[in-house]
C-alpha cells in the first residue's frame, strides 16, 4: 500500500473520528445547558408545589376556624381569606411562569402543569361559592341564623298563651337540634310542631312573623344541605375532592419531573461513555497503526535507496 493511500485514509478516518465527535460535543452541551434550566424550572415546581399545599391549609384552617367569626359575617373580609387570595394570585403567577419556561425549553411537562392550574382555578372558585353560601346562612346576628333568631325572639316576645309558648319553645328545640346535628327527622317534627302552633296563635302580626321566620329556616335547611358541613355532601365535598385531586396532580408532577431529569441524566452518561469508547478505539487503532506505518515508511526508503542504485549504475 502507497503511504500516501495510507495517510489519506488516517486524515479522513480522523476527520470522520473528529466531525462525529464535535457533534457529540454539541449535543452534550445542549444537554448540559438544558439540564441547568431544568434544574431551575424544578426548583419552581417544587416551591409551586408547596406553595400549593400552603393553600389548600389556608382554606382547611378557614373552615374549620373561621366560619362563625363575626367579622366575616357582618363585611364578608377576613385576613385569611386575604391572604388566601394573595396566595393564589401569587400560585397563578408562578404557574404561567414556569409554562412559559418549560414551553421555551421544550419541557415535556406543560399538560400536566396546565391540568394543575386549571384545577386549582376550578377549586378557587368552588371556595368562593363556599364563601357565599356561608355569607347566606351566616351566624349571630347575621344571614338566616340571625334572622332566624331576631325572627323568633319577637314571636316569643309576644306569646301570651302558656301552651303556645311551650309549644314555641319546642319548635326551637327541633330548630336548633337540626342545625347541630342535620338530622331530617328533627326537620319532620318542625313541621308537624309549626302547623300545631299556627292552629293555635291566631294573632296576625304574630302569623306574619311566623311565616318569616318559617321561610327562614327552610332556606336555611337549604342553604346548610348545600353547603354540606362536614364534607359528606354539597359544596363541601365536591371541595375536598377538588383537594385531594390537586395533590395527586402535585405528586403525579414531581414524579414526571423526576423521571425526565432521570432520563436526561442516562443520555448524558450515554454520550460520555460513546465519547470515552470512541477514543478508546481511536487510539487502540493508532497504536496498533504505528508499527505498520513505520515498516511502511522503511520499505518506501528501501525502494528509493534502490531505485537510486540502479539509476547510479
Amino acid at each position: 500500500m502507497q503511504l500516501s493511500n495510507l495517510k489519506v485514509k488516517f486524515f479522513w478516518g480522523f476527520l470522520i473520528y473528529a466531525a462525529f465527535s464535535f457533534l457529540l460535543t454539541i449535543w452534550s452541551f445542549s444537554l448540559f445547558r438544558n439540564t441547568e434550566l431544568l434544574e431551575e424550572t424544578v426548583s419552581k415546581l417544587y416551591g409551586l408545589e408547596n406553595s400549593s399545599l400552603s393553600f389548600l391549609r389556608m382554606h382547611e384552617t378557614f373552615l374549620l376556624q373561621h366560619t362563625r367569626h363575626v367579622d366575616f359575617f357582618s363585611g364578608g373580609k377576613n385576613e385569611l381569606l386575604e391572604q388566601q387570595k394573595v396566595a393564589y394570585e401569587q400560585i397563578d403567577a408562578q404557574m404561567s411562569k414556569i409554562h412559559q419556561s418549560l414551553k421555551k425549553h421544550q419541557i415535556p411537562l406543560t399538560y400536566a402543569l396546565d391540568s394543575l392550574q386549571q384545577q386549582l382555578h376550578d377549586y378557587q372558585q368552588t371556595f368562593e361559592r363556599l364563601l357565599e353560601e356561608l355569607q347566606k346562612r351566616g351566624a349571630g346576628n347575621f344571614g338566616l341564623e340571625g334572622k332566624i333568631e331576631n325572627t323568633a325572639n319577637s314571636i316569643e316576645q309576644n306569646i301570651s298563651e302558656p301552651n303556645a309558648l311551650i309549644l314555641f319553645l319546642a319548635l326551637r328545640k327541633q330548630e336548633k337540634e337540626y342545625v347541630i346535628t342535620q338530622d331530617s327527622a328533627y326537620i319532620q317534627n318542625w313541621e308537624q310542631l309549626l302547623s300545631s302552633f299556627q292552629n293555635i296563635e291566631k294573632d296576625k302580626q304574630q302569623l306574619l312573623l311566623l311565616k318569616e321566620y318559617s321561610t327562614a329556616f327552610r332556606n336555611l335547611v337549604r342553604t346548610i344541605n348545600l353547603l354540606g358541613f362536614p364534607h359528606k355532601r354539597g359544596i363541601s365535598k365536591r371541595l375536598v375532592e377538588q383537594s385531594y385531586e390537586i395533590e395527586h396532580l402535585l405528586h403525579s408532577l414531581r414524579l414526571r419531573t423526576e423521571l425526565y431529569k432521570q432520563n436526561r441524566g442516562l443520555k448524558l452518561r450515554y454520550i460520555t461513555l460513546v465519547l470515552i469508547t470512541l477514543s478508546v478505539i481511536v487510539t487502540l487503532l493508532l497504536g496498533l497503526s504505528i508499527p505498520y506505518i513505520i515498516k511502511e515508511v522503511k520499505r518506501e526508503q528501501i525502494e528509493k535507496q534502490a531505485s537510486h542504485s540502479d539509476k547510479n549504475v
